[in-house]
């Protein structure tokens, strides 16, 4: 699995990063910075923090957006031999780096639902394309990734048969 380097910042610091981003012309611009500032959890800042730092635009994710992975974010491609995946074409490397693909399900929360998606929760529901490791076919995999390692795509390379997936 990928390592994740974890930090700790003080408020100030958050603070002192986020508060560029806001409006001073209003009255209660201070106030409503510090409603939205004590509102985020340490994984909303995590994935502003991301945001702002990244070089490529953000598209958010709905139900049913297909997406691309690296392989070693997901928990049941990890020590897989990548040949098997290529050779059904269910693997493509973007510079140097294997990636898999799936789709969105949603959003990983307690109350998650297609009504009440949230595509900047930190962790989404997916469906994930692989094989089965016993019979080397085509096999749908549910897992759970986070949405800071998930990049929308328009398309998977590959062809999904009615049968094999929801999408068609």
């Amino acid at each position: 699995m990928k390592k994740i380097d974890s930090y700790s910042l003080t408020k100030e610091t958050v603070n002192s990063i986020i508060s560029p981003l806001f409006n001073k012309t209003f009255v209660n611009a201070k106030t409503i910075e510090a409603i939205i500032i004590n509102s985020l959890s340490s994984n909303d800042l995590e994935l502003i923090m991301t945001l702002l730092h990244s070089n490529e635009p953000y598209k958010p994710l709905k139900v049913g957006s297909i997406f691309r992975v690296q392989k070693d974010a997901c928990t049941y491609f990890t020590g897989m031999a990548e040949d098997k995946l290529l050779d059904l074409n269910l693997l493509k490397y973007y510079d140097n780096i294997p990636y898999v693909y799936g789709s969105v399900l949603c959003d990983d929360s307690y109350n998650s639902s297609k009504e009440n998606f949230n595509p900047f929760y930190w962790k989404m529901k997916v469906e994930l394309y692989g094989i089965d490791l016993e019979t080397d076919e085509f096999k749908v995999i549910t897992d759970t990734l986070y949405t800071r390692d998930i990049i929308k795509t328009h398309k998977v390379p590959f062809k999904i048969s009615a049968k094999e997936s929801k999408l068609e």
